[in-house]
C-alpha cells in the first residue's frame, strides 16, 4: 500500500494516488502528512484516484474519516475528487460524500479521472473571488 501525490501549484491542485490495501491509519496518516506538506495550501483541489486499490472502508473507517476531516474541514476547501473503480467502492465513495458534506468538506464520488477533473476544475472556478458562478 502506498500513496503517492504531486502538488501543482500553478493550478492549485493535487493529485493523489493510492494502491494495495491500507490500514485506515495510514490512510489518516496520509491525510495528515499532506495537509501538513508545506506545498499544500487550503483551496487547493484533491483529486485522489484509488482505482488501484484493493481496500473498502468499513463504516467505522467512514465514520473515522468523517471526525478527520471535521478538524481539517479549513485546510481541504478546494474540493476532494475520489476516483474508484467498481460497484462496491463507488456506493461508499458516495456514501463518504454526504458524510464528509455534514462537516463541510465537499467530496465527489467518480468512476472516470476526466469527469472528477473537471468536477474539481468547476470548484475552483465557482469559488475565485468575485464570481457568482454555479455548479449546476
Amino acid at each position: 500500500m502506498s500513496y503517492t501525490w504531486t502538488i501543482d501549484a500553478h493550478r492549485g491542485r493535487v493529485t493523489v494516488v493510492g494502491t494495495g490495501a491500507p490500514a485506515i491509519t495510514a490512510t489518516e496518516a496520509a491525510v495528515l502528512h499532506l495537509a501538513r506538506d508545506p506545498a499544500f495550501r487550503p483551496g487547493y483541489g484533491v483529486l485522489l484516484d484509488v482505482r488501484e486499490m484493493s481496500y473498502i472502508p468499513s463504516w467505522a473507517d467512514a465514520q473515522a474519516y468523517q471526525r478527520l476531516f471535521a478538524g481539517l474541514r479549513s485546510t481541504y476547501t478546494g474540493g476532494i475528487a475520489l476516483v474508484v473503480n467498481g460497484t462496491a467502492p463507488y456506493g461508499v465513495a458516495r456514501m463518504l460524500s454526504v458524510m464528509l458534506g455534514f462537516v463541510g468538506v465537499q467530496l465527489g464520488a467518480f468512476t472516470d479521472l476526466a469527469n472528477a477533473a473537471a468536477w474539481l476544475d468547476r470548484l475552483a472556478q465557482a469559488s475565485l473571488p468575485g464570481d457568482a458562478g454555479s455548479l449546476a
